[in-house]
């Protein structure tokens, strides 16, 4: 998957997922990168790398899906990107082949596990690394289901935590979130509390 006449490359990740039935399958790759060339020319280019194109799950001629072999690919080609954006904004997301599925996310080799408890664990695990070259950090995010009652969710993080440095909570209608600073990484928990999923999000941040 190549980027088309490339001149930035603002961000890039790999996500691993404990179960396959995804869209996109288990395991994918997303990249955005700002490019030379037009949105007629990225939407020709990569319509052409395809080997069809899935008009259900296509916006138009700039955001579309299709499928390389058996590897799902989505294109988004946006003119919004960030204000000093040198050129076409483009965000790919790329599915990894079965023979290639993970078992673990290979860029989890120094994630700190020590740092925020992994708790209340139903299912559904996702792990991502991402590489942000615009904001010059990197980022561990951990992903998974729980049937554990708000209350006991949120009073467990704050019980934790709430005596690191920097600790906040933010409470809105969709759920809640903490954050603190631990040494070099900032820490990030973010309980989603929906109607009929709940989740977990875990997230560390440090410096490239």
């Amino acid at each position: 998957m190549p980027l088309f006449e490339v001149l930035r490359v603002n961000n890039c990740s790999y996500e691993v997922k404990e179960e396959a039935n995804w869209v996109f399958g288990k395991d994918m790759y997303l990249a955005e990168f700002e490019s030379k060339a037009s949105k007629e020319e990225l939407s020709v280019y990569y319509k052409d790398l395809l080997d069809s194109v899935d008009e259900e799950a296509s916006f138009d001629e700039y955001s579309f899906e299709g499928l390389i072999g058996e590897q799902r690919v989505s294109v988004n080609i946006t003119d919004e990107g960030f204000q000093d954006a040198l050129g076409t904004t483009v965000n790919i997301s790329f599915g990894v082949p079965k023979n290639k599925f993970a078992k673990d996310n290979k860029y989890f080799g120094e994630y700190p596990n020590d740092l925020i408890d992994q708790a209340f664990v139903n299912s559904a695990f996702r792990y991502k690394y991402l590489e942000d070259n615009y904001y010059k950090l990197k980022q561990y995010s951990i992903a998974y289901q729980t049937i554990e009652a708000p209350e006991v969710v949120v009073a467990h993080y704050n019980n934790l935590y709430s005596g690191k440095d920097k600790f906040k909570t933010e409470k809105d209608q969709y759920g809640t979130t903490f954050t603190w600073v631990d040494g070099e990484y900032k820490c990030y928990v973010r309980y989603t509390d929906s109607v009929s999923t709940d989740m977990l999000l875990l997230s560390i941040q440090k410096e490239l």
